[in-house]
């Protein structure tokens, strides 16, 4: 079996895997995300919202992109791999690829405009994905694709041979891959094929560049687009969830209190150790979403970085299930600047129904500043479904990875305010000063993001799926999703913080829990993030 067979089967195989843990109507929405080259979580939800509206629930589009039909490359940023975005294709009517392309068109033009997601090459590279299944336009895009394989030629007296080689080589492949639509053209098929034989520039230069020799409509530069008249109010009355409004931050500032042991003598020079607290005033920025006249939702800003993520086997009261450390790297994202509020569950919850009903009032210890608790991560997924479309920003929860870099906020101790389990009172609610009662958010001090209430008061969701350790752990900060479960097996999601009713060890930067999907606890909340 050569190796483009057996990329079929995999591919064959790894689809029905898909089908037969999601269902038929799942498989329909990867069939219309096979077009575009390169998928968002945002294009998805347009895709599903235009094509599949009530047929297909919201969390199909977390559940396809976290699938392994898709492979990750960038933030927010995947991809399918040929073979199985071939076999889709494969199952996708004429006229239905015809109406994908039109709107990944438009979405493109939006793209452009905004200045939002893409590079420039892969705004081009989205955009003749969807003119070659426009009878109009695929003439044109034959034509650009030559035109930069001749530009490239050109350019080999002025540019590294190295990235010149590569980017032929890009294009060779993006020609096999529109080869199914670009029958009708053999002779730039057969330049493609030759192109990716090649094995210097040389020989490249060495190869003639056909000419389509046919009709070519005015070009169509990115600047433009093909749809010039595309306005934001069009996509926000076709689609229910639209992240279009700019990101506008405000600065913050607050006081991060850490823990420095001071080692001395006494007067009979015996070696003792001293906490010295150490305060600094920081300056944070952040966005501010108005919920309601009264009451606002503070996002903050976590930047950018790199972290050692798990515990030591020498951090006291750490366990098995948070090893191997690894290093991770983590796009900048927004986060919740404290627990959501029962204040802020209410007024969400109010808001139109996606999915399923919410409970306005589901808390065991009641107070508007109090964090909510006993939600369940499909509550919460309803949640961030409502305030997504109230916002206009895709709302979701941290994966494990984001919310231990935000707990940490550049510490590398077993707690963020230093190692100490005995001042843990001094930062957080938990068992020994709670009165086992949740407490308001954001009377102990933040970490060094200015995050409050990540050590105790209550247990935070996050998106992974339960796995007992780090091994094959991912290193670039999304959730980890286990494909392995069963339809008889309910999925266990992960939990972070501790909270009021748990000893220090619980409290932990890198302390893990999991409980079920549906299991509403008074132990347990959360809160947001969103795409910076």
């Amino acid at each position: 079996m050569d190796t483009t067979e057996l990329d079929r089967q995999i591919a064959k195989q790894t689809l029905k895997n898909f089908e037969e843990r999601f269902g038929v109507a799942h498989l329909g929405l990867a069939q219309y995300a096979s077009l575009p080259l390169i998928l968002t979580p945002e294009l998805v939800g347009f895709l599903r919202s235009r094509f599949l509206r009530g047929q297909v629930p919201w969390i199909a589009e977390a559940d396809l992109l976290l699938s392994d039909l898709c492979r990750q490359v960038g933030y927010e940023r995947f991809v399918m791999e040929p073979a199985i975005r071939a076999h889709l294709l494969g199952g996708l009517e004429s006229e239905s690829k015809s109406e994908v392309a039109s709107l990944l068109l438009h979405y493109v033009a939006y793209l452009v405009r905004e200045k939002r997601y893409l590079t420039e090459i892969e705004l081009e590279t989205q955009q003749w994905a969807a003119m070659i299944y426009i009878n109009d336009y695929r003439e044109t895009a034959v034509n650009q694709i030559m035109d930069k394989f001749r530009q490239l030629v050109a350019e080999t007296s002025s540019r590294g041979e190295g990235s010149l080689y590569k980017e032929m080589n890009r294009l060779a492949r993006l020609v096999k891959e529109f080869e199914p639509q670009l029958l009708e053209y053999p002779e730039v098929l057969e330049y493609a094929k030759e192109v990716s034989k090649t094995k210097s520039i040389r020989e490249l230069k060495s190869i003639t560049i056909p000419s389509t020799g046919k009709q070519v409509i005015e070009a169509m530069p990115l600047e433009t687009a093909i749809y010039p008249s595309l306005e934001i109010e069009w996509l926000t009355e076709e689609f229910e969830v639209i992240a279009v409004r700019l990101i506008n931050l405000e600065a913050f500032t607050y006081e991060v209190r850490t823990l420095e042991a001071v080692k001395s003598h006494n007067f009979l020079r015996q070696e003792q150790t001293k906490n010295k607290v150490t305060k600094q005033r920081k300056e944070g920025q952040k966005l501010v979403e108005q919920l309601s006249s009264e009451t606002m939702l503070e996002m903050v800003l976590i930047p950018t970085g790199s972290f050692i993520m798990g515990a030591p086997k020498n951090e006291k009261d750490s366990y098995d299930n948070e090893r191997p450390q690894h290093q991770v790297s983590v796009p900048a994202f927004l986060m919740g600047r404290y627990p959501i509020t029962q204040i802020q569950w209410r007024i969400v919850a109010a808001m139109p129904q996606i999915e399923r009903r919410l409970d306005p009032d589901p808390s065991t210890f009641k107070g508007d500043n109090r964090p909510v608790e006993t939600v369940s991560w499909l509550d919460v997924m309803e949640f961030h479904a409502r305030l997504s479309v109230y916002t206009k920003r895709k709302y979701r929860l941290p994966s494990e990875a984001e919310w231990e870099y935000a707990c940490r906020a550049g510490t590398s101790t077993a707690y963020s305010f230093g190692d100490d389990a005995a001042e843990l009172e001094n930062y957080a609610w938990y068992k020994k000063n709670s009165g086992d009662q949740t407490h308001p958010v954001g009377e102990k001090p933040p970490n060094a993001f200015g995050l409050y209430d990540m050590h105790g008061n209550v247990w935070e969701w996050c998106e992974d799926d339960w796995q007992d350790s780090y091994k094959r752990a991912l290193k670039d900060g999304r959730a980890r999703i286990n494909n392995k479960y069963s339809q008889y097996n309910e999925v266990r999601k992960l939990l972070r913080g501790g909270s009021f009713f748990f000893l220090p060890r619980s409290c932990r930067s890198a302390s893990r829990d999991h409980i079920g999907v549906r299991v509403r606890s008074l132990y347990n909340g959360f809160r947001v993030v969103c795409r910076f």
